[in-house]
């Protein structure tokens, strides 16, 4: 084995338990007040409060379901392409309290008072994630790293055999 593939082999892991594990602790800690999560979606002011309240009805179950599915090789690909889009649209509106000047904390971690970091510390930890989601979300499709080195089939399944 070159140090390159034993490199992916242990990066592959970590960057799943960071993704995976962000994603259900944000999850977990915005299910613990979901009144708060609304007050800090509402603090955006980006959407209508009852949007914001549905938001922060469901928004927490997928982001806790989506972290554990990463976990599970079945469902890796399908978690993996929900939370990176989850890690878009929650770039797209941290960049924009950023811009519009808003003093506010992220939420990501649910209550805003213990979160209360500068906004670009979020935007960071953000494009990390987005970052690390990409990055093994590509490794799904192309396990060799490269798009002529994917696997036949492409679906993850065994060479040669298709799934319809």
């Amino acid at each position: 084995m070159d140090r390159g593939s034993h490199r992916g082999s242990v990066m592959q892991p970590a960057a799943l338990l960071i993704v995976g594990g962000v994603f259900i602790f944000a999850g977990a800690a915005k299910l613990l007040d979901p009144a708060q999560f609304a007050y800090s979606i509402s603090r955006y002011r980006l959407v209508p409060s009852p949007l914001a309240v549905a938001f922060a009805l469901w928004l927490p179950w997928l982001e806790l379901l989506g972290g554990a599915c990463v976990f599970f090789p079945r469902f890796r690909r399908g978690a993996l392409a929900i939370l990176l889009t989850l890690g878009v649209a929650f770039l797209a509106a941290l960049v924009s309290a950023w811009v519009r000047h808003l003093d506010i904390g992220c939420g990501c971690f649910g209550d805003d008072a213990a979160t209360h970091a500068p906004l670009e510390y979020a935007i960071g930890r953000d494009l990390l994630l987005i970052g690390l989601a990409a990055w093994l979300l590509w490794r799904e499709f192309f396990p060799g790293g490269h798009a002529g080195d994917a696997e036949p089939g492409g679906d993850g399944g065994p060479p040669g055999k298709t799934t319809a």
